[in-house]
Protein backbone atom coordinates (compact mmCIF):
# COMPACT_ATOMS: atom_id res chain seq x y z
CA UNK A 1 0.00 0.00 0.00
CA UNK A 2 2.47 2.52 1.32
CA UNK A 3 4.73 1.64 -2.44
CA UNK A 4 1.38 2.71 -4.51
CA UNK A 5 0.19 5.51 -2.60
CA UNK A 6 4.10 6.84 -3.06
CA UNK A 7 3.96 5.86 -7.18
CA UNK A 8 0.76 7.48 -6.78
CA UNK A 9 2.11 11.16 -5.64
CA UNK A 10 5.09 10.63 -7.96
CA UNK A 11 3.59 9.34 -11.20
CA UNK A 12 -0.11 10.14 -11.07
CA UNK A 13 -2.25 13.21 -12.50
CA UNK A 14 -3.73 15.75 -10.07
CA UNK A 15 -7.11 14.07 -9.88
CA UNK A 16 -5.65 11.27 -8.17
CA UNK A 17 -2.96 13.17 -6.07
CA UNK A 18 -5.86 15.96 -4.94
CA UNK A 19 -7.89 12.73 -3.59
CA UNK A 20 -4.92 10.77 -2.09
CA UNK A 21 -3.92 14.36 -0.15
CA UNK A 22 -7.66 14.40 0.90
CA UNK A 23 -7.30 11.10 2.39
CA UNK A 24 -4.58 11.58 4.14
CA UNK A 25 -5.43 14.74 5.11
CA UNK A 26 -8.97 13.13 6.58
CA UNK A 27 -6.97 10.30 8.32
CA UNK A 28 -4.65 12.95 9.95
CA UNK A 29 -7.50 14.61 11.37
CA UNK A 30 -9.32 11.66 12.49
CA UNK A 31 -6.11 10.75 14.49
CA UNK A 32 -6.18 14.36 16.54
CA UNK A 33 -9.72 13.90 17.17
CA UNK A 34 -9.39 10.87 18.74
CA UNK A 35 -6.39 12.00 20.83
CA UNK A 36 -8.84 15.16 21.82
CA UNK A 37 -11.55 12.31 22.35
CA UNK A 38 -9.28 10.68 24.92
CA UNK A 39 -8.18 13.57 26.84
CA UNK A 40 -10.83 15.22 26.96
CA UNK A 41 -12.92 12.47 27.65
CA UNK A 42 -15.72 13.40 24.89
CA UNK A 43 -17.35 10.68 23.55
CA UNK A 44 -18.60 12.74 20.32
CA UNK A 45 -15.64 13.23 19.09
CA UNK A 46 -14.46 9.65 19.84
CA UNK A 47 -17.71 9.02 17.83
CA UNK A 48 -16.92 11.51 14.52
CA UNK A 49 -12.59 10.77 14.81
CA UNK A 50 -14.21 7.17 14.43
CA UNK A 51 -16.36 7.57 11.65
CA UNK A 52 -13.81 9.43 9.78
CA UNK A 53 -11.30 7.25 10.27
CA UNK A 54 -13.08 4.12 9.33
CA UNK A 55 -14.33 6.63 6.27
CA UNK A 56 -10.80 6.87 5.48
CA UNK A 57 -9.65 3.62 5.34
CA UNK A 58 -12.72 2.16 3.30
CA UNK A 59 -11.84 4.62 0.63
CA UNK A 60 -8.09 3.50 0.60
CA UNK A 61 -9.04 -0.13 0.62
CA UNK A 62 -11.51 0.36 -2.11
CA UNK A 63 -9.16 2.86 -4.49
CA UNK A 64 -6.56 0.81 -6.47
CA UNK A 65 -3.46 3.25 -6.24
CA UNK A 66 -1.15 0.77 -8.00
CA UNK A 67 -3.23 0.08 -10.60
CA UNK A 68 -3.93 3.88 -11.34
CA UNK A 69 -0.53 4.90 -11.03
CA UNK A 70 0.35 2.17 -13.54
CA UNK A 71 -2.37 3.53 -15.93
CA UNK A 72 -1.18 7.03 -15.30
CA UNK A 73 2.58 6.04 -16.27
CA UNK A 74 1.45 4.10 -19.05
CA UNK A 75 -0.80 7.48 -20.64
CA UNK A 76 2.38 9.59 -19.87
CA UNK A 77 4.62 6.98 -21.90
CA UNK A 78 2.10 6.52 -24.36
CA UNK A 79 1.76 10.57 -24.90
CA UNK A 80 5.33 10.69 -24.43
CA UNK A 81 5.90 7.83 -27.85
CA UNK A 82 3.34 9.90 -29.41
CA UNK A 83 5.06 13.34 -29.21
CA UNK A 84 7.92 11.56 -30.29
CA UNK A 85 6.39 9.73 -33.28
CA UNK A 86 4.95 13.41 -34.36
CA UNK A 87 7.98 15.05 -33.98
CA UNK A 88 10.27 12.23 -36.21
CA UNK A 89 7.20 12.76 -38.73
CA UNK A 90 7.63 16.00 -38.61
CA UNK A 91 11.34 16.29 -39.08
CA UNK A 92 10.92 13.72 -42.15
CA UNK A 93 8.52 16.16 -43.80
CA UNK A 94 10.83 18.56 -43.54
CA UNK A 95 14.06 16.66 -44.49
CA UNK A 96 11.62 15.82 -47.73
CA UNK A 97 10.86 19.13 -48.60
CA UNK A 98 14.68 20.11 -48.18
CA UNK A 99 15.32 17.60 -50.53
CA UNK A 100 13.33 18.75 -53.19
CA UNK A 101 14.86 21.95 -53.28
CA UNK A 102 17.97 20.55 -53.43
CA UNK A 103 19.12 20.63 -56.91
CA UNK A 104 22.18 18.07 -57.15
CA UNK A 105 24.58 18.37 -59.82
CA UNK A 106 26.92 15.84 -59.05
CA UNK A 107 26.19 12.58 -61.03
CA UNK A 108 24.50 9.83 -58.45
CA UNK A 109 22.57 6.49 -59.21
CA UNK A 110 19.50 4.66 -57.95
CA UNK A 111 16.65 7.07 -56.96
CA UNK A 112 18.23 9.90 -56.78
CA UNK A 113 19.18 9.66 -60.39
CA UNK A 114 15.99 9.01 -61.37
CA UNK A 115 14.55 12.09 -59.28
CA UNK A 116 17.30 14.77 -60.87
CA UNK A 117 16.38 13.79 -64.25
CA UNK A 118 12.38 13.80 -63.30
CA UNK A 119 13.43 17.31 -62.50
CA UNK A 120 14.93 18.29 -65.57
CA UNK A 121 12.74 17.03 -67.68
CA UNK A 122 9.55 19.26 -65.49
CA UNK A 123 12.06 21.98 -66.10
CA UNK A 124 12.57 21.23 -69.61
CA UNK A 125 8.74 21.74 -70.52
CA UNK A 126 8.38 24.06 -68.09
CA UNK A 127 10.39 26.25 -70.17
CA UNK A 128 8.58 24.99 -73.33
CA UNK A 129 5.79 26.45 -72.43
CA UNK A 130 7.11 29.79 -71.28
CA UNK A 131 8.51 29.84 -74.87
CA UNK A 132 5.41 28.91 -76.30
CA UNK A 133 3.44 32.27 -76.11
CA UNK A 134 6.31 34.69 -77.63
CA UNK A 135 5.60 32.27 -80.50
CA UNK A 136 2.08 32.41 -80.52
CA UNK A 137 2.14 36.22 -80.37
CA UNK A 138 4.52 36.94 -83.11
CA UNK A 139 1.22 35.92 -85.68
CA UNK A 140 -0.89 38.59 -84.47
CA UNK A 141 0.25 41.34 -87.15
CA UNK A 142 -1.83 44.22 -88.39
CA UNK A 143 -3.83 42.30 -91.09
CA UNK A 144 -4.39 39.47 -88.29
CA UNK A 145 -5.45 41.93 -85.73
CA UNK A 146 -8.01 43.19 -88.16
CA UNK A 147 -9.44 39.71 -88.90
CA UNK A 148 -9.52 39.21 -84.64
CA UNK A 149 -11.75 42.51 -84.07
CA UNK A 150 -13.88 41.41 -86.73
CA UNK A 151 -14.76 37.89 -86.26
CA UNK A 152 -15.36 39.22 -82.22
CA UNK A 153 -16.96 42.09 -83.17
CA UNK A 154 -14.86 44.48 -81.04
CA UNK A 155 -16.07 48.02 -80.21
CA UNK A 156 -14.52 50.86 -81.25
CA UNK A 157 -14.50 51.92 -77.72
CA UNK A 158 -11.55 49.66 -76.33
CA UNK A 159 -8.84 49.43 -74.67
CA UNK A 160 -5.78 46.96 -73.89
CA UNK A 161 -5.06 45.86 -70.44
CA UNK A 162 -3.09 42.71 -69.30
CA UNK A 163 -4.48 40.08 -66.98
CA UNK A 164 -1.91 38.56 -64.95
CA UNK A 165 -4.09 35.64 -63.79
CA UNK A 166 -7.53 34.38 -63.91
CA UNK A 167 -7.74 30.87 -62.31
CA UNK A 168 -11.44 30.25 -63.70
CA UNK A 169 -10.49 31.04 -67.27
CA UNK A 170 -7.07 29.20 -67.17
CA UNK A 171 -5.20 32.71 -68.19
CA UNK A 172 -1.83 33.34 -67.38
CA UNK A 173 0.08 36.66 -68.32
CA UNK A 174 -2.15 37.34 -70.98
CA UNK A 175 -3.24 40.63 -73.06
CA UNK A 176 -6.32 41.46 -73.78
CA UNK A 177 -8.61 44.34 -75.24
CA UNK A 178 -11.34 45.02 -72.98
CA UNK A 179 -14.66 46.68 -74.04
CA UNK A 180 -18.34 46.63 -73.08
CA UNK A 181 -21.96 47.13 -74.14
CA UNK A 182 -25.34 47.38 -72.23
CA UNK A 183 -24.92 43.87 -70.20
CA UNK A 184 -21.43 42.45 -70.51
CA UNK A 185 -17.55 43.38 -70.14
CA UNK A 186 -15.73 41.89 -72.54
CA UNK A 187 -12.24 40.68 -72.74
CA UNK A 188 -10.67 39.72 -76.17
CA UNK A 189 -7.67 37.31 -74.77
CA UNK A 190 -4.29 37.09 -77.34
CA UNK A 191 -3.58 33.67 -76.65
CA UNK A 192 -2.08 31.36 -79.39
CA UNK A 193 -5.53 31.26 -80.57
CA UNK A 194 -7.69 34.32 -79.50
CA UNK A 195 -11.03 33.51 -77.57
CA UNK A 196 -12.90 35.74 -75.55
CA UNK A 197 -14.14 35.97 -71.83
CA UNK A 198 -17.64 38.06 -70.94
CA UNK A 199 -18.84 39.34 -67.58
CA UNK A 200 -22.09 40.12 -66.75
CA UNK A 201 -21.92 44.38 -65.66
CA UNK A 202 -24.63 43.73 -62.66
CA UNK A 203 -22.51 41.82 -60.69
CA UNK A 204 -19.27 44.17 -60.91
CA UNK A 205 -19.50 45.52 -57.45
CA UNK A 206 -16.28 47.44 -58.16
CA UNK A 207 -12.31 47.54 -57.98
CA UNK A 208 -11.34 44.87 -55.86
CA UNK A 209 -7.35 45.08 -54.90
CA UNK A 210 -5.21 42.50 -54.07
CA UNK A 211 -1.94 43.59 -52.61
CA UNK A 212 1.86 41.88 -52.39
CA UNK A 213 0.90 39.20 -54.90
CA UNK A 214 4.30 36.93 -55.01
CA UNK A 215 6.36 37.65 -58.39
CA UNK A 216 9.34 36.95 -60.48
CA UNK A 217 10.07 39.78 -62.99
CA UNK A 218 12.49 37.70 -64.77
CA UNK A 219 10.42 35.18 -65.99
CA UNK A 220 7.20 36.87 -65.99
CA UNK A 221 5.84 37.91 -69.04
CA UNK A 222 8.26 36.21 -72.08
CA UNK A 223 6.11 37.09 -74.38
CA UNK A 224 6.76 40.81 -73.86
CA UNK A 225 10.48 40.54 -74.41
CA UNK A 226 10.13 40.12 -78.01
CA UNK A 227 9.33 42.16 -81.13
CA UNK A 228 5.82 42.13 -82.24
CA UNK A 229 2.90 44.31 -82.78
CA UNK A 230 1.48 42.64 -79.65
CA UNK A 231 4.49 43.98 -77.18
CA UNK A 232 4.58 47.50 -78.70
CA UNK A 233 0.84 48.13 -77.79
CA UNK A 234 1.09 45.74 -74.09
CA UNK A 235 4.62 46.44 -72.74
CA UNK A 236 2.96 49.57 -71.03
CA UNK A 237 0.87 47.56 -69.06
CA UNK A 238 3.27 44.90 -67.59
CA UNK A 239 3.35 44.72 -64.03
CA UNK A 240 4.69 47.16 -61.39
CA UNK A 241 7.00 45.34 -59.01
CA UNK A 242 8.40 46.32 -55.43
CA UNK A 243 10.77 44.78 -52.90
CA UNK A 244 9.48 43.27 -49.80
CA UNK A 245 11.65 41.85 -46.90
CA UNK A 246 9.99 38.77 -46.01
CA UNK A 247 11.92 37.15 -42.71
CA UNK A 248 15.42 37.10 -44.14
CA UNK A 249 15.55 37.86 -47.25
CA UNK A 250 13.46 39.82 -49.79
CA UNK A 251 10.91 38.70 -52.31
CA UNK A 252 9.44 40.57 -55.51
CA UNK A 253 5.61 41.49 -55.00
CA UNK A 254 2.79 43.18 -57.17
CA UNK A 255 -0.26 44.81 -56.78
CA UNK A 256 -3.31 43.37 -58.85
CA UNK A 257 -6.63 44.81 -59.66
CA UNK A 258 -10.22 43.11 -60.48
CA UNK A 259 -13.13 44.59 -62.08
CA UNK A 260 -14.55 41.13 -62.99
CA UNK A 261 -14.36 38.35 -60.56
CA UNK A 262 -11.31 36.31 -60.52
CA UNK A 263 -9.84 38.11 -63.08
CA UNK A 264 -6.89 40.31 -61.77
CA UNK A 265 -5.24 42.25 -64.27
CA UNK A 266 -1.82 44.67 -63.53
CA UNK A 267 -2.18 47.90 -62.04
CA UNK A 268 -0.69 49.53 -65.24
CA UNK A 269 -3.70 48.43 -66.53
CA UNK A 270 -6.13 50.06 -64.09
CA UNK A 271 -6.54 53.56 -65.65
CA UNK A 272 -7.88 52.05 -69.06
CA UNK A 273 -10.34 49.88 -66.93
CA UNK A 274 -12.01 53.08 -65.57
CA UNK A 275 -12.15 54.55 -69.23
CA UNK A 276 -14.92 51.43 -69.40
CA UNK A 277 -16.28 50.88 -66.08
CA UNK A 278 -15.38 53.16 -63.69
CA UNK A 279 -16.06 51.96 -60.23
CA UNK A 280 -15.30 52.02 -56.61
CA UNK A 281 -11.92 50.44 -55.19
CA UNK A 282 -12.33 48.07 -52.29
CA UNK A 283 -9.50 46.43 -50.90
CA UNK A 284 -9.01 42.79 -49.71
CA UNK A 285 -6.72 43.12 -46.81
CA UNK A 286 -8.46 41.75 -43.97
CA UNK A 287 -6.20 43.72 -41.40
CA UNK A 288 -7.35 47.03 -43.10
CA UNK A 289 -11.05 45.87 -43.26
CA UNK A 290 -11.63 45.28 -39.64
CA UNK A 291 -13.40 47.55 -37.26
CA UNK A 292 -10.32 48.51 -35.79
CA UNK A 293 -9.50 51.16 -38.22
CA UNK A 294 -12.16 54.08 -39.89
CA UNK A 295 -14.09 54.12 -43.27
CA UNK A 296 -11.66 57.56 -43.26
CA UNK A 297 -8.50 55.25 -42.64
CA UNK A 298 -9.46 53.02 -45.48
CA UNK A 299 -9.88 55.17 -47.94
CA UNK A 300 -6.38 57.24 -47.64
CA UNK A 301 -4.95 53.56 -47.41
CA UNK A 302 -6.30 52.47 -50.72
CA UNK A 303 -5.56 55.92 -52.39
CA UNK A 304 -2.07 55.68 -50.96
CA UNK A 305 -2.16 52.00 -52.49
CA UNK A 306 -3.24 53.73 -55.91
CA UNK A 307 -0.51 56.68 -55.64
CA UNK A 308 2.17 54.16 -55.79
CA UNK A 309 0.61 52.11 -58.54
CA UNK A 310 0.34 55.44 -60.15
CA UNK A 311 -2.83 55.13 -60.60
CA UNK A 312 -3.37 58.31 -58.95
CA UNK A 313 -0.82 61.40 -59.79
CA UNK A 314 0.48 63.42 -56.71
CA UNK A 315 -1.92 66.30 -57.15
CA UNK A 316 -4.88 63.73 -57.43
CA UNK A 317 -3.86 61.91 -54.32
CA UNK A 318 -3.24 65.00 -52.50
CA UNK A 319 -6.84 65.85 -53.34
CA UNK A 320 -8.37 63.21 -52.24
CA UNK A 321 -6.37 62.53 -48.96
CA UNK A 322 -7.55 66.63 -48.37
CA UNK A 323 -11.17 65.51 -49.50
CA UNK A 324 -11.19 62.53 -47.08
CA UNK A 325 -10.34 64.55 -43.94
CA UNK A 326 -12.19 67.50 -44.55
CA UNK A 327 -15.39 65.04 -44.74
CA UNK A 328 -13.84 63.13 -41.07
CA UNK A 329 -13.67 66.72 -39.84
CA UNK A 330 -17.52 67.63 -40.99
CA UNK A 331 -18.75 64.49 -39.42
CA UNK A 332 -21.48 63.68 -36.93
CA UNK A 333 -18.77 62.29 -34.44
CA UNK A 334 -17.75 63.20 -30.91
CA UNK A 335 -14.53 65.12 -30.63
CA UNK A 336 -12.90 62.38 -28.88
CA UNK A 337 -13.60 60.13 -31.80
CA UNK A 338 -12.15 62.52 -34.05
CA UNK A 339 -8.89 62.98 -32.74
CA UNK A 340 -9.01 59.13 -31.98
CA UNK A 341 -9.15 58.54 -35.82
CA UNK A 342 -6.83 61.14 -36.55
CA UNK A 343 -4.02 60.08 -34.18
CA UNK A 344 -4.57 56.43 -35.65
CA UNK A 345 -3.72 57.89 -39.19
CA UNK A 346 -0.38 59.39 -37.87
CA UNK A 347 0.38 56.75 -35.40
CA UNK A 348 -0.31 54.35 -38.60
CA UNK A 349 2.36 56.01 -40.53
CA UNK A 350 -0.61 56.82 -42.72
CA UNK A 351 -0.51 60.74 -43.41
CA UNK A 352 2.44 62.72 -42.26
CA UNK A 353 1.68 65.75 -39.43
CA UNK A 354 1.35 68.05 -42.51
CA UNK A 355 -2.56 66.75 -42.99
CA UNK A 356 -3.34 66.23 -39.51
CA UNK A 357 -3.31 70.05 -39.34
CA UNK A 358 -5.35 70.25 -42.38
CA UNK A 359 -7.99 68.21 -40.63
CA UNK A 360 -7.67 69.80 -36.98
CA UNK A 361 -8.17 73.37 -38.68
CA UNK A 362 -10.90 72.32 -40.65
CA UNK A 363 -12.97 70.24 -37.55
CA UNK A 364 -11.98 74.16 -35.50
CA UNK A 365 -13.79 76.02 -38.33
CA UNK A 366 -17.16 73.89 -37.73
CA UNK A 367 -17.10 74.25 -34.56
CA UNK A 368 -17.20 77.82 -34.46
CA UNK A 369 -19.71 77.23 -37.23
Amino acid sequence: MAGSIGNTLRYGNKKTKRLLYFLIILGVISVFLGMFALIFSNAVLGVLAATMFFTDVFILAKTNFSKMSMQEQEEKQRAERRKAESVRKREEKKQKKENEKEDPEEEDHGALEWVSSEKKQKEKEQKEEEQQPVKSLQQYDEKQMKKVFIAYKVKREHVPIMIDYCQTERISQCPAYLWKDNEFLYFLLLEEEARMVKHPISEVDGIHIRRGVPAKPSTEYPAMQEKSLVSRVFTPYLPNYYRKEVGTYMEYKKNCYSLAEGIWCTAASVQNMLKILSREFYIEDDKVNSDDYSPYFRKIYIDRVLYRDAVLSASDYDKKVRETLTSLAHADISEDTFHYYLAQMVMGNLIPQEYADFAVSKHLKKKKI
